[in-house]
């Protein structure tokens, strides 16, 4: 099996081979990165996003073994 830094011809589209993120990730100046967060979160939303983290999670792995 070759190395990925061997394969500079193969076109890393998700679908017949995945994606494999460069070991530098190189981001355009042009794009304005969102710096600005909320020190702290209530205690309700966390554990909403939480359990909706959680079963994307559930729904990704059943969806796997099918």
């Amino acid at each position: 099996m070759p190395k990925i830094s061997e394969m500079k011809d193969t076109a890393f589209d998700g679908r017949k081979t995945g994606y494999v993120p460069p070991k530098k990730l190189s981001i355009s100046p042009k794009l304005k990165l969102q710096s600005k967060h909320v020190k702290s979160i209530d205690p309700i939303t966390y554990e909403v996003v939480r359990h909706a983290l959680w079963h994307v999670n559930e729904e990704h792995g059943a969806t796997i073994q099918r």
